[in-house]
């Protein structure tokens, strides 16, 4: 995978995001290229869009590849868009980069605090089950 680049064109994952609303209906994804620093750069092609709070459209480019590279010995996938991080982290595991038992941190730059269709509560939220809930009755 992430050999050759792609487009999405079905309502899934990222493309899933204000699929009805939009006129454009694919997503690019890059493929990943050996390299360094300086070879992560913008591309010219859409890799995510969704209305924002206001519901205005925001069309994103993003990467023109992603560049597997080592920094400071250590191996790394310069990516965008978290919804490729999960493959990359089974790609990892597989490869003997990382074992089982880690802890991945994710640090996002979009707001997550939208109206939300499955309402979590204290009663359905994944921390119900003898753990004290963060979300407020």
């Amino acid at each position: 995978m992430y050999k050759k680049p792609f487009h999405i064109t079905e309502s899934v994952g990222n493309n899933a995001f204000s699929y009805e609303n939009r006129s454009n209906k694919s997503l690019y994804v890059p493929s990943v290229i050996e390299g360094d620093f300086s070879d992560i750069k913008i591309g010219n092609e859409i890799v995510f869009e969704d209305m924002d709070e206001n519901r205005i459209l925001q069309s994103c480019k993003g990467l023109r590849n992603f560049v597997r590279m080592k920094w400071n010995g250590i191996p790394m996938i310069v990516f965008d868009n978290h919804n490729h991080a999960l493959y990359f982290w089974y790609e990892a595991q597989k490869n003997g980069i990382i074992g089982t038992g880690n802890t991945l941190v994710h640090i996002d730059e979009h707001s997550d605090l939208w109206e939300n269709e499955n309402n979590i509560t204290p009663f359905n939220s994944p921390l119900s089950g003898g753990q004290k809930s963060l979300i407020p009755p």
